[in-house]
């Protein structure tokens, strides 16, 4: 139980909160660097892969995250949170550096080698995910999880959208793309070293002893989280398929319809950022106020403004301005620093003993969303350049209605 004196300090000051974002922002600085930032250029550019192959190693990676995650949040929930957010960065941080090492014109084992690092990858994410999440959601009391949940989530795409800029920065200032699979090396490795100094412990027996676990963990019990909640795993597959159309083709749509350099790339990211960063805590309160359904339908409309903002540049020169598609990219963050935070409180509300098991299942529906979208993002990028953009924007468009079926009341 919190005394009035930690509530009465914001949420991101308390030094246990601060901590476990600090972990965060690192964690996802490091796997935006690696697998957003430089990988597909890398595979593309430097080892010679056309798009189904890189493409396939970028789903490798989201597919093994997706696979794992409901299982790692199951273990979490028995284990503790503090096992995993050690072991995460630990497994990653040689897979970057594992990637330069691979022979160049090894032929199929080329690629398997990067598929197989990548699947290392994505089990780092899913053991890292559901447990930070957890640990978050226990760190705060109930009325304040949402706001816990919204300064996580801008850890996340703070990490996701600085990923680019810094890796381009890299790239460009040294003429070469190896000093970005260093740079993520570092940050692994920082993260692990944070985790392993700064995150409570909590043995599983400490977890029961407190009340804040189960004497059983079974197998089953993962299945039943999943039944709870059919509808937000469905909103959650399709919110994220509509990340990716997007995810595959970001980079090559910045190059092809804005002429942007990696740098460049970078900054038109950075308003997103910045706006994520001085909003997320004011965002959260007013999703608070609103209460969970309506925030998050009202987090996807913004979402799905910004998105269509950016696909009208198909018909109108006005929207291709860098500008407008900076306005348009921080509408969109914004938009997500509402919606996800609000379902993912609400979905920590059904059994806080059984949280890293929910957000697992519900981070694997996002995971699949995500890796049927790649490809249908590559399918419509090759019929026309704004056709993913027109697909996510209808998609989350779709979701803004799903969702008042979908969140569960408090």
């Amino acid at each position: 139980m919190q005394t009035s004196g930690a509530e009465a300090t914001p949420v991101w000051r308390r030094p246990p909160i601060f901590r476990l974002l600090l972990i965060a922002l690192a964690a996802e600085l490091g796997f935006a660097v690696l697998n957003v930032s430089v990988m597909p250029v890398y595979l593309k550019l430097d080892r010679g892969f056309s798009g189904t192959v890189f493409t396939t190693v970028l789903a490798a990676f989201l597919f093994s995250e997706a696979v794992f995650k409901p299982f790692a949040g199951h273990l979490a929930d028995k284990h503790g949170r503090r096992m995993f957010l050690i072991l995460a960065p630990a497994l990653v941080v040689l897979t970057p550096l594992l990637s330069l090492a691979v022979p160049y014109g090894w032929g199929h084992a080329e690629v398997v080698s990067f598929v197989g690092l990548r699947v290392i990858d994505g089990l780092a994410a899913a053991m890292l995910w559901p447990a930070i999440y957890a640990a978050v959601g226990e760190a705060v009391g109930p009325e304040e999880r949402t706001q816990g949940m919204s300064l996580l989530n801008v850890c996340f795409m703070l990490g996701l959208a600085l990923g680019p800029l810094v890796g381009g920065v890299v790239n460009d200032l040294f003429g070469s793309r190896v000093p970005s699979f260093v740079l993520a090396s570092a940050l692994f490795l920082a993260t692990g070293l944070a985790a392993f100094r700064f995150a409570a412990k909590d043995s599983r027996k400490d977890r029961i002893a407190e009340g804040r676990g189960l004497d059983e963990h079974r197998l089953q019990d993962l299945i039943q989280c999943a039944r709870k909640i059919p509808l937000v795993l469905a909103l959650a597959f399709v919110v994220f398929l509509a990340v990716g159309l997007l995810l595959g083709v970001i980079k090559p749509l910045a190059s092809e319809l804005y002429s942007l350099s990696e740098t460049q790339f970078g900054l038109i990211l950075l308003p997103a950022a910045v706006s994520m960063a001085i909003l997320g805590v004011p965002i959260s309160k007013w999703g608070e106020r609103l209460g969970g359904r309506r925030a998050v339908q009202l987090g996807l409309l913004l979402c799905a403004t910004g998105i269509w903002l950016v696909a009208i540049g198909a018909w109108f020169d006005f929207a291709r301005n860098l500008a407008f598609v900076a306005f348009s990219g921080a509408l969109v963050g914004v938009g997500f620093l509402m919606a996800i935070p609000s379902w993912q409180a609400a979905i920590g509300h059904i059994d806080p003993r059984r949280a890293g098991s929910y957000l697992g299942a519900v981070m694997t529906a996002q995971g699949v969303g995500a890796i049927v979208g790649v490809p249908i993002g590559g399918l419509l990028f090759d019929i026309g350049h704004f056709w993913p953009i027109i697909g996510c924007a209808s998609t989350l468009s779709a979701c803004v209605l799903l969702a008042a079926i979908a969140i569960p009341k408090p």
